[in-house]
């Protein structure tokens, strides 16, 4: 997690560590992600480092491998982890940048309903969103005032 927090500059201060551009920060905090799944392969350091890889290929635009980055998280992590959210809404997000709205619906509808009471006001705003953009708009206004409710 250092990585992805050193700064990006070509004159670092002095006795401090920097990258010369986000794209050489994001490539070494890939591959030390990479490594903790590879060398640590079915712990839970190995199941919430996917969670990152998903994020960083979500900014990346390569939308197929963060689905199946948070997919891995989703399929190893504890079924309590407290992590599971983001997991679940950047399937959503990936889908829904992908120009799947209806797997993106799929994944929302699921957040909704593993989501606690802090999350879910979050997971319908977000299915709502896609429901208005499908053209169900009687849907999206009906999934909007439950947050309201």
């Amino acid at each position: 997690m250092a990585l992805a927090e050193r700064p990006i500059t070509k004159t670092p201060p002095a006795g401090e560590k920097a990258f010369p551009t986000k794209a050489a920060r994001d490539a070494a905090y890939r591959k030390a992600l990479e490594g903790v799944r590879q060398d640590h392969g079915g712990t839970a350091a190995a199941a919430q480092a996917s969670l990152p890889l998903g994020n960083l290929d979500l900014t990346q635009k390569k939308d197929d491998d963060a689905i199946g980055a948070y997919q891995a998280y989703l399929s190893e992590a504890s079924a309590h982890a407290p992590s599971r959210f983001a997991a679940l809404e950047g399937v959503g997000l990936a889908y829904e940048a992908k120009g799947d709205d209806t797997k993106a619906l799929d994944a929302y509808k699921r957040l909704v309903a593993q989501g606690n009471a802090f999350f879910k006001p979050f997971a319908l705003v977000r299915e709502s969103r896609v429901l208005a953009d499908l053209g169900r708009n009687d849907d999206a206004r009906d999934t909007a005032q439950k947050v309201l409710d």
